[in-house]
């Protein structure tokens, strides 16, 4: 991801930018409970607990980003174990 300076019409530079990226998909704490199949409220309860995945507030207004949401997931996989091959 690489970042450009914002030039605006007067010449003066205002900001950084992304360029090369996708823009993030931000989503409602209702779409995101829908994309990882659990209710509003057990993501209510992981906010509230500073568990889950990772959220943004854009004002009063609660937000996840999907790729986070994905990461998040991903860093919840638990690796079963086979006991025939364990007890040799």
């Amino acid at each position: 991801m690489k970042a450009q300076d914002l030039v605006l019409g007067d010449g003066e530079k205002r900001a950084k930018v992304r360029t090369g990226a996708a823009a993030p998909i931000y989503l409602s704490p209702e779409q995101a409970a829908e994309y990882l199949h659990v209710t509003t409220g057990m993501l209510t309860k992981w906010r509230c607990s500073r568990k889950g995945p990772v959220f943004r507030k854009h004002g009063r207004f609660v937000v996840y980003v999907q790729a986070e949401l994905d990461a998040w997931s991903e860093a919840q996989c638990v690796e079963m174990v086979n006991e025939e091959t364990t007890s040799k």
